[in-house]
């Protein structure tokens, strides 16, 4: 988003709004970033507990 859009989002609709569109943006992907390593580092956790079942 380039600076004139953003001044003009905020310009139009207020800046408390555009400021709880960016937080909701960032959260969004930061858990969507954080849900895909928990799903790799359990997967890994099922592949090490299968390895001590074997043993």
């Amino acid at each position: 988003m380039e600076y004139q859009e953003l001044m003009q989002a905020i310009g139009s609709v207020g800046f408390p709004i555009v400021a709880c569109g960016a937080l909701f943006y960032m959260i969004n992907t930061t858990l969507k970033e954080l849900s895909a390593s928990l799903n790799s580092m359990t997967s890994v956790l099922t592949r090490i507990d299968e390895k001590i079942k074997e043993a």
